[in-house]
């Protein structure tokens, strides 16, 4: 009886670790994803798009890739009506306590978008992050320069 267990126990390990080894090979042969651009599972990625045309805006946070975050701001920007819209920022939080890596791209918790509250084409505009809102708020108002801008956005995830 014992020299029938054995075989069988092989056959169940190979059975049941099979969707492992399937995942990993869909894995190796579907399309890597650019480390240094996404850092996937690394961060919880978020961005804001905006139109230097008409002042239009797209934010979005809560995105596991940064091509993710970019690509939804830079939608939400278009369907807002924006003409030639651009991220103007981009940023991260930790995902868990230990992501690390060493791509100098910082963990900051918070952006914003600091427009002119009359926008008009070639207007003055800043977007920073930050570890605060506070800071990401005061930072976008400072690089708007005029004491007549205000938070157009705010995000922090």
């Amino acid at each position: 009886m014992t020299n029938r267990i054995g075989p069988l126990l092989l056959v169940a390990s190979i059975l049941c670790s099979w969707p492992a080894i399937a995942a990993d090979i869909m894995q190796k042969d579907g399309p890597p994803e650019p480390a240094a651009i996404d850092l996937a599972g690394k961060g919880i990625w978020g961005a804001i798009a905006f139109s230097d045309v008409n002042g239009k805006r797209g934010i979005f946070w809560g995105a596991a890739t940064r091509s993710e975050a970019d690509l939804t701001a830079l939608n939400y920007c278009q369907s807002a009506g924006g003409i030639a819209c651009s991220v103007v920022i981009t940023f991260r939080n930790h995902q868990y306590r230990n992501d690390r890596d060493d791509s100098g791209f910082p963990y900051e918790h918070c952006a914003a978008l600091a427009t002119l509250k009359e926008y008009a084409k070639q207007s003055k505009w800043g977007a920073v992050s930050g570890a605060t809102k506070m800071i990401a708020q005061t930072g976008a108002l400072q690089k708007c320069g005029d004491a007549r801008c205000t938070i157009a956005e705010w995000v922090c995830t």
